[in-house]
């Protein structure tokens, strides 16, 4: 069975910037509370009557995670940066399709994110709507604006070797297969930033860091607690990493005529990818696809 999640390491990562992570989901109002003994394990339950546990009413059909930030929690992560960056997380997500992210300031003026994945009718294709909201503190709206992103999706499965595996468990069951998705924007210029970086992430299912690639890989990394970094030194990361260039040219060759134009600007290039973990991606990836017909001569053909 697929698993979403290692641990409970991802929602533990909550804790670094709260002591009373809040759930409500379906009926289930509960919270964790790190003053109780026990806190982080045993669950609290919550009375939504009350009007000062929430913000705002919340909708009974849907989940939402509540944070209250520790005073010191700007030393632990950049809100902004969370709320900026957030954008591609249902790409990766089986069931979760419809993210709704709520930034409220002191002064009690909000930033509101809202973002909505759906397939398109090819079998490849992904989009997304993003809509951020600001409101005063009146609760009045007073900007709003709209993105849509397009993705081409190539989802590969790949065999384990007989010697690797295992290397992943870490405590999970043994699998012999692994799968490696890679998402290019159909707008590449979108995904990047002012200052021309990628806005591209490493992902697994939710994002872990930007390394300069101009597309999206998710992947069954190992990570560390505070989920803002993969496991250095595990082989299974590095086998893992090395198979990502080709499951690019797997890809490039189901990329329709558009994609195949733009081809160039998915090719990472060297100057972008500065983290050495991540370099020998872009020699492998250009090595690969110099023996592909990846150029459109003046004839119309393509050459390599």
């Amino acid at each position: 069975t697929v698993t979403t999640g290692h641990k409970g390491i991802g929602f533990k990562s909550v804790f670094k910037v709260t002591n009373t992570p809040h759930v409500f989901s379906r009926g289930f109002s509960f919270k964790f509370d790190v003053a109780h003994r026990l806190g982080y394990i045993v669950p609290l339950w919550v009375d939504t009557s009350d009007p000062s546990i929430l913000p705002e009413k919340i909708n009974p059909d849907a989940t939402h995670f509540f944070l209250p930030l520790k005073e010191n929690a700007h030393k632990e992560f950049d809100a902004e940066d969370l709320f900026a960056n957030i954008d591609l997380s249902p790409l990766f997500l089986r069931r979760l399709s419809n993210v709704q992210i709520d930034l409220v300031a002191a002064d009690g003026s909000m930033k509101r994110k809202t973002i909505q994945s759906s397939a398109l009718p090819e079998s490849r294709a992904m989009k997304l709507f993003i809509r951020t909201s600001v409101f005063n503190a009146e609760g009045i709206l007073v900007n709003e604006q709209d993105v849509s992103l397009s993705f081409f999706v190539h989802k590969e499965v790949l065999d384990i070797p007989e010697e690797l595996v295992g290397a992943r468990t870490d405590g999970k069951r043994a699998e012999s297969k692994t799968e490696i998705v890679l998402a290019f924007p159909r707008d590449p210029a979108l995904m990047r930033s002012e200052g021309g970086e990628s806005r591209c992430a490493i992902y697994t299912f939710l994002p872990v860091k930007q390394v300069g690639l101009p597309f999206v890989v998710q992947a069954d990394f190992l990570l560390v607690t505070s989920r803002q970094d993969i496991h250095r030194n595990k082989i299974w990361k590095r086998w893992v990493r090395d198979c990502i260039p080709s499951v690019f040219i797997s890809a490039a060759h189901h990329f329709d005529a558009e994609l195949k134009e733009n081809l160039a600007l998915y090719i990472p290039a060297a100057r972008d990818v500065a983290d050495p973990f991540w370099t020998p991606i872009v020699p492998a990836i250009r090595s690969l696809i110099s023996n592909e017909h990846c150029v459109r001569s003046v004839s119309g053909r393509w050459c390599r």
